[in-house]
């Protein structure tokens, strides 16, 4: 995905204006370029991966850089390694986490979005199931070489959708990424049985109600799952984030999973694109908003959206996932979207662990 050169052109002149400096401009742009790559630099990591434990030499990182990033052999990722995976140059850092360090890249839209097609997404590994009994069975028939995980590679035929009707294998890559992360609790890369039930027992709850069967073995008989902001304390800043959740829950709940799909393919679509550029999410903004007048309308977010998409089959359903993507951007409902909404639905955030 790239967008034209006359919008690249664009972000030239919105970049010279930018009072960000350099070396932040430079780091937001190398975090576009990782959260694109992260599907290829899992797959590079875990063939080198033997124990399936997450963690390699880091002398892995730079080499993967390379590989998957950018490829130029002058690029100083070995001078950039401590800066980016956080310690000191001094140290004598032998080994690297890998699953924590490409978990860290998020864009918030496209979490959100992913996290509402995950439920799908791994009942498509466990078709017909109902129950943690029929749950462990499926795991016995997808884990054929027996070794007790599956990989990135492993999952990808597994997670063949005909929901994702866009022939693009990058973003079919993010997502069978997404939802290895999503699956992979204990961050090793990797999903081994007991996270895959635990995924197909969440997902029969958020698709059938607050009732699913037990996932404690036996009989199978009911269990309750409470996927409501209710029951939490007042006040509290848990109560507000559940409660957000849950409204978009019911607003996601109205579209049907094609427009969620494309929603989340057109965010995933947009930041591919604006990593091929010389900008950066922070000069988005000044690029859309045509007229200059601090605040971007709804047909200055469409021209723009439609630039950025330039040659991709998704704008040939624009006119159906279009209206809920313009919703979920417009977060306060304003019928304008803000430099903040904006920074916030299309920039690659990097969530430093401690």
């Amino acid at each position: 995905q790239t967008v034209s050169p006359e919008m690249n052109a664009k972000f030239q002149q919105a970049e010279a204006t930018q009072q960000v400096g350099p070396r932040a401009r430079a780091m937001a742009k190398l975090r576009e370029l990782i959260y694109c790559a992260r599907p290829k630099l899992m797959t590079f990591w875990q063939r080198l991966d033997d124990a399936g434990q997450g963690v390699l030499p880091v002398a892995e990182w730079p080499r993967a850089m390379r590989a998957c990033v950018v490829s130029d052999d002058e690029f100083p990722w070995d001078w950039l390694m401590p800066i980016i995976l956080g310690f000191d140059a001094s140290e004598e850092v032998q080994t690297f986490h890998y699953v924590a360090f490409l978990i860290q890249y998020e864009n918030a839209l496209s979490r959100k979005l992913a996290d509402q097609l995950h439920s799908s997404a791994v009942m498509l590994m466990a078709d017909n199931v109902s129950s943690k009994e029929e749950a462990e069975a499926a795991w016995n028939l997808i884990d054929r070489n027996r070794d007790g995980k599956l990989s990135y590679q492993e999952l990808r035929p597994l997670l063949r959708s005909s929901a994702l009707a866009i022939n693009n294998a990058a973003l079919e890559e993010d997502r069978v990424y997404s939802v290895l992360v999503k699956m992979d609790k204990d961050k090793t890369g990797f999903v081994d049985k007991s996270e895959f039930v635990r995924a197909v027992i969440r997902s029969l709850a958020f698709q059938k109600g607050p009732e699913v069967f037990s996932d404690q073995g036996g009989s199978g008989s009911p269990i309750s799952v409470d996927v409501s902001p209710l029951g939490l304390q007042h006040g509290s800043k848990l109560e507000k984030r559940k409660a957000k959740a849950h409204d978009l829950r019911m607003e996601l709940a109205q579209w049907t999973e094609t427009d969620i799909t494309n929603c989340w393919a057109a965010t995933q679509g947009a930041i591919r694109a604006l990593a091929t550029t010389c900008g950066c999410a922070s000069s988005v903004f000044q690029v859309l908003d045509g007229d200059g007048d601090g605040a971007i309308d709804r047909q200055e977010f469409q021209k723009g959206l439609m630039q950025l998409l330039r040659g991709s089959p998704l704008l040939k359903a624009f006119e159906q996932w279009e209206p809920l993507l313009w919703k979920l951007v417009d977060e306060d409902g304003s019928g304008f979207v803000s430099p903040a909404e904006l920074n916030m639905a299309f920039s690659v955030r990097q969530f430093m662990s401690i």
